[in-house]
């Protein structure tokens, strides 16, 4: 812990940014740049919607649940310390209830797969939760050395993986080699997945209220986020699907720096002691509407650059779209950074007022507007359905009752009476 705990380590917070988003970066290019090109390729557009709907269908169960326990996890190290097994033993019983929804998603999305296809599908939908679990060893420990290397080692996999889907036909084989690749690292050379895996707290109530909470909320935002891909698909087509997923791919690469901006930046507000004043929410506004501005315009040149070269025979088809969806995409992951500093300093019950607002606004805009105006009508009401969600985020910022917290909380007693701590 720093010396002074209300001070941030600048300069080790610029380094350990950078390994994070060098690795998160690494990863994320080569499943946007290289893996999916490639699936497109050997799929065509509507062959590839299918697969985007499918992936969406693991997304929407898999990352709330795992990047859920993550937050909780971390927001319980500034709060009061809880061992690793009671998220483990409620990622068990998800792992449980996963099964049956893999299983049905199968049977109604691909009712001719086979049974390997199945295994393959449940197998991706545990590791990616394992996955986005995992990494809360590096944002603890603070060791973004081996955060970089972990990210590496999935990428490494995510290629190798695509040589097995050529052998296999199976796509999910590509995707699980990455994921399983991960998991591995953590286990082998961390602590978090291994070390009294399922030691439990007396207190387990003192994790699950968190857990389930930010687990919704996460849930929520992930599943409009992936609207595009359900609603579309449903509404429209897989055609559809690839069309506003090609002209949002610049916006997208946004989560390259702010996905990984957040584990680096949440792991330090842990071991901050200072407050969430009004004047600092006023700096993080003002640094939020930069990022946006920047960032959108960014990408939109991006997109004008690299989608011609990487999807040549849709671009012009999505090309009128790209402004506006990335503007969307931008404000959606800017609002994250935000929402992590709430995590932080806010009651959780926070999450669930900004994600219920999220899908009362999205819900009866999105559906009508993407049946009267297509594809365009959905990139309006993304956009002005993330408008909201940013502004009611700042809005809980400025005004809603801050908690104010130690540099590091004792720890819950164990069930057994031993060392709490797992990492």
């Amino acid at each position: 812990m720093p010396e002074n705990p209300t001070k941030l380590n600048r300069g080790r917070l610029f380094g350990d940014s950078f390994l994070s988003i060098a690795g998160l970066v690494l990863m994320n290019a080569t499943l946007q740049f290289a893996l999916y090109p490639w699936f497109r390729n050997a799929m065509g557009d509507e062959g590839y919607g299918d697969l985007l709907f499918l992936l969406t269908l693991i997304n929407v169960i898999a990352i709330p649940i795992g990047g859920g326990c993550n937050y909780a996890r971390m927001k319980a190290e500034a709060t009061c310390r809880v061992p690793n097994g009671d998220y483990h033993r409620f990622l068990l019983f998800a792992a449980l209830a996963e099964v049956p929804y893999c299983l049905v998603v199968t049977a109604i999305c691909v009712p001719d797969a086979s049974p390997l296809f199945r295994l393959t599908f449940i197998l991706l939908t545990w590791m990616m939760t394992l996955r986005y679990w995992g990494d809360v060893e590096y944002r603890i420990r603070l060791c973004y050395r081996q955060f970089f290397l972990y990210y590496l080692l999935i990428a490494c996999g995510f290629v190798a993986g695509y040589q097995l889907y050529r052998l296999t036909n199976l796509w999910p084989l590509a995707l699980l080699t990455g994921e399983t690749l991960g998991v591995l690292y953590v286990y082998l050379f961390g602590k978090t997945l291994k070390t009294r895996p399922f030691a439990t707290s007396a207190h387990p109530w003192r994790a699950a209220i968190p857990i389930l909470t930010l687990v919704g909320a996460n849930a929520v935002s992930e599943l409009i986020f992936n609207a595009d891909r359900l609603l579309l698909h449903i509404l429209i087509d897989g055609t559809a699907v690839t069309l506003f997923y090609i002209a949002s791919l610049g916006g997208k690469t946004a989560s390259l720096i702010t996905t990984p901006l957040s584990g680096v930046l949440i792991g330090y507000l842990n071991r901050f002691g200072g407050r969430l004043t009004r004047r600092a929410m006023g700096l993080v506004t003002a640094i939020s509407l930069v990022l946006i501005v920047l960032g959108t315009g960014a990408c939109i040149l991006g997109s004008y650059i690299l989608i011609p070269l990487l999807y040549p025979e849709t671009f012009e088809m999505a090309k009128e779209l790209i402004p506006l969806a990335s503007l969307a995409q931008v404000i959606y992951f800017v609002t994250g950074l935000i929402l992590v500093i709430l995590i932080r300093y806010k009651s959780s019950r926070c999450q669930i007022v900004i994600s219920a607002l999220y899908a009362v606004c999205f819900l009866p805009i999105g559906i009508p507007m993407t049946l009267k105006l297509g594809i365009r009508g959905f990139t309006y009401a993304l956009l002005s359905t993330n408008a909201v969600r940013l502004l009611v985020s700042l809005a809980i910022g400025f005004f809603a009752k801050t908690e104010p917290l130690p540099p590091r909380a004792e720890a819950l007693p164990r069930s057994d009476g031993a060392e709490p701590t797992d990492v």
